[in-house]
């Protein structure tokens, strides 16, 4: 008989069978049946029977030990089963990716569940997370730290307030509160800033492991080693972005703490300010989507009002503000129902591919998924075309399809030009941006005019709306814009770009060259 390979792995991963086969090895190679033969063979098996119970007993503490990991386990999952509103802040959907792809990956080596796995992911239409999953949900923390300067601490425990000061680590946000997080996460994600040179951030995380109250469930030393391994990753660094200023650190860190935990983390906290206080602000979104819109010199010539551009609007107009005038950046009120908007977003939600910028590649830049949607696909999306070619007055039969997005965790778009799209006919170009709110977003997530000092939250079935181009086609700098990274909750949008060169007769050219 043929013993096929996944049996004899099967035997050699139970223990129970291993003992067993030991105790029989000790008995002699005597016949089963021959034991009534002699007295002297029925002693030896007589001898044997308490080998056997404490191999079984042995044998049933680890898999009463393995069976209550597994229970454990499973209670956590079911505990958080269908808490959808949970995993929109951000750390508990880290936990839950780093559960459903780390762990249980773990745990599948203690058990036969591999099957039953696939099953459940293939019915529920999900592939199970990859590597890429665990390590851009960490850096999607560390982005949110980045931007809007929360702590290690506070990122452990899942406390979201934005710090306009710089990252000192010792902070209002080090208050105590239960930890999310645990001390492997914490080294995660220290790995992940040093390897993406977020060098500051890096080193709160390894302070934070040296902190006394974090992770108690650590010996001193097995702190002390794992910060010295993240700091010394952090000093292989290229000296452009700090690699030798915290080789420096180094060599003189741990002589004059001696090994002390508080000591060592003072030594790094006043090296974070160093380096935070050196750091340049090299992108101005971050600073508008921590802190707000700055002042707008021309905030008196801004307005509300009600307008009708078109008679459509007669009895119901359209609830306009005013928020720059040069170039014309508008928001509309209300411009979408409560109906139309969730239909957006339970049409376009089975579509949801990740999203790309220009060339068709995926980068960090974007984080999101996205979906076109035709007017022809549902009542919802022609519908709305509809409306916007009624308010803004354009030609929307010469436009891109309506673009639904959705953000994922601290999904953002770095500052970019709406007026090149791709695969657009030469000399054409995005006239027009109508940026829809298809819900609130509880933290975070607002649209940045880095030039103009603007920054707009999401107000569901509102719309943002403005020119790329002059009437000459040229481009209007002044509109580049982003998405700053939701803090917290889930951020749907829709987008509407109406392109130039159908805009002939609704929009012509103008009598200067320079208009």
């Amino acid at each position: 008989m043929t013993t096929s390979n996944s049996g004899i792995n099967w035997f050699y991963s139970c223990p129970l069978l291993l003992l067993l086969s030991s105790a029989s090895v000790a008995l002699g190679a005597t016949r089963a049946d021959d034991y009534f033969t002699s007295i002297s063979h029925v002693a030896k098996l007589c001898s044997s029977r308490a080998r056997l119970a404490d191999a079984l007993l042995n044998y049933a503490e680890t898999e009463s030990s393995r069976l209550e990991r597994l229970r454990q386990f499973a209670d956590t999952l079911r505990s958080n089963d269908g808490n959808v509103s949970g995993i929109e802040h951000p750390v508990e959907a880290y936990v839950t990716i780093r559960q459903m792809s780390r762990e249980w990956k773990a745990l599948l080596g203690q058990c036969d569940c591999t099957e039953t796995y696939q099953l459940v992911a293939k019915s529920a239409g999900i592939r199970p997370p990859a590597e890429d999953d665990y390590d851009g949900a960490a850096d999607a923390l560390l982005r949110l730290q980045d931007v809007y300067r929360i702590s290690a601490a506070a990122m452990a425990r899942g406390r979201l307030e934005v710090n306009s000061k710089n990252r000192s680590g010792d902070g209002e946000q080090t208050d105590s509160g239960p930890l999310m997080l645990t001390a492997e996460d914490a080294i995660h994600l220290a790995t992940r800033a040093f390897n993406t040179s977020l060098l500051s951030i890096g080193m709160d995380w390894a302070r934070l492991l040296l902190m006394s109250d974090a992770f108690p469930y650590w010996t001193t030393q097995r702190k002390l080693n794992r910060a010295l391994d993240l700091l010394q990753l952090a000093a292989q660094l290229p000296s452009s972005q700090g690699g030798s200023q915290i080789g420096a650190f180094l060599e003189n860190m741990w002589n004059k703490t001696s090994g002390n935990l508080t000591g060592a983390a003072a030594k790094i906290s006043s090296q974070i300010k160093a380096i935070s206080n050196g750091e340049k602000e090299t992108e101005s979104y971050k600073e508008i989507c921590r802190e707000g819109s700055r002042t707008n010199n021309h905030s008196s010539s801004l307005t509300c009002r009600l307008a009708v551009p078109h008679p459509f609007f007669t009895l119901a107009p359209v609830k306009e503000e005013l928020l720059n005038s040069d170039p014309r950046v508008t928001f509309l009120y209300d411009i979408l129902t409560d109906r139309e908007s969730d239909r957006l977003t339970e049409v376009a939600e089975p579509m949801l591919q990740r999203a790309r910028v220009g060339g068709g590649a995926f980068t960090k830049m974007r984080i999101s998924k996205s979906a076109f949607l035709e007017d022809e696909e549902d009542w919802s999306v022609e519908r709305v075309s509809r409306r916007l070619g009624l308010v803004t007055g354009l030609n929307v039969s010469d436009s891109d399809p309506l673009q639904l997005g959705n953000y994922g965790i601290g999904g953002q778009y770095e500052p970019h030009l709406d007026s090149k799209g791709v695969g657009l006919a030469k000399g054409n170009s995005r006239l027009a941006t109508a940026l829809l709110y298809l819900n609130n977003v509880k933290q975070g997530g607002g649209t940045v005019f880095t030039r103009l000092g603007l920054r707009v939250q999401p107000v569901k079935n509102g719309a943002l709306y403005w020119h790329n181009l002059r009437r000459n086609s040229s481009d209007i700098f002044d509109t580049l814009h982003a998405a700053c990274p939701v803090l917290e909750g889930s951020k749907w949008v829709a987008n509407k770009w109406i392109y130039y060169m159908g805009q002939m007769a609704s929009w012509p050219c103008g009598l200067s060259q320079l208009e």
